[in-house]
């Protein structure tokens, strides 16, 4: 019996000392986890402080402002619109008031073009004739068309009646003057058209716009075939189509665009529109 009892206390001392062990073990692990938990929740606080101080310190710089517009360039632009507006506004004008050539139409309206507000050729002075226009074909008028329309936007006499008569004279002009443009025409422009081969055009024209997706060049011109207000086609003042490049030859296409300088064009203030 004493030496049972002796090993009963044995067992038992036994038992206690290895749970105690375990719980000092566990409670040992339990506090680890613990302070790993507090510097991962730490590390994280600060990546965040961090963060914010970046964005609070580094923002976005303002944008710049914009470079302020060149003063002579501005009035210039603004200059060519305005002779635009008005070459295009007289030529509108003259097409709604249905100009044709004679006997359908007054020959008095082309004879205007020709001696007072376009070229201003006084009668039994120039040639072709000495009498006023009274017959189709007595004289080739598109070029003192477009000079009637851009006197209207202040365009100086003596280059009416010295460059405007005729392509060649046009040309010339241009090409001394360092007016002829590349490309495609804008509002306002002269247009010299002619078929292929004919070195300064046949015919003179006003650019009402140009169609990108054509190609084409929709014009307003005079002593020529084309459609009026009215949806009818005749021979006078009417709207034209002129492309940039044709297959036939023969084909009236667009062979040189003159831009004139503005300085040939009077101001506002001379009293002209």
């Amino acid at each position: 019996m004493d030496v049972f009892a002796a090993l009963m206390s044995f067992v038992s001392a036994a038992l206690v000392f290895f749970l105690g062990r375990e719980r000092r073990a566990r409670t040992t692990s339990d506090d680890h986890l613990r302070r790993v938990e507090r510097e991962v929740r730490s590390q994280a606080l600060d990546a965040a402080q961090d963060d914010h101080k970046e964005v609070v310190e580094t923002p976005d710089p303002p944008p710049a402002p914009p470079e302020p517009e060149d003063t002579q360039e501005a009035e210039a632009r603004k200059r060519r619109r305005e002779i635009v507006a008005a070459t295009l506004g007289a030529a509108a004008a003259e097409w709604k008031r249905v100009v044709k050539e004679p006997p359908q139409g007054d020959p008095d309206v082309i004879d205007g073009y020709i001696r007072r507000t376009g070229l201003g050729w006084p009668q039994g002075k120039t040639p072709p004739k000495t009498g006023p226009y009274e017959r189709n074909r007595d004289f080739a008028w598109c070029g003192a068309f477009a000079a009637h329309c851009l006197a209207a936007a202040g365009l100086d006499a003596t280059v009416r009646k010295k460059v405007m008569p005729s392509t060649y004279r046009i040309y010339d002009y241009a090409s001394k003057n360092a007016c002829l443009v590349k490309g495609e025409p804008q509002s306002g422009d002269i247009v010299l058209v002619g078929p292929k081969g004919s070195k300064w055009g046949a015919h003179i024209t006003l650019c009402r716009s140009f169609d990108p997706q054509r190609r084409m060049a929709l014009t307003v011109e005079g002593n020529a075939k084309g459609e009026g207000p009215n949806g009818q086609r005749y021979e006078g003042v009417v709207h034209g189509e002129r492309p940039l490049a044709a297959a036939d030859d023969r084909t009236y296409r667009v062979r040189h665009i003159v831009r004139l300088p503005l300085g040939v064009f009077s101001s506002a203030e001379d009293g002209v529109a």
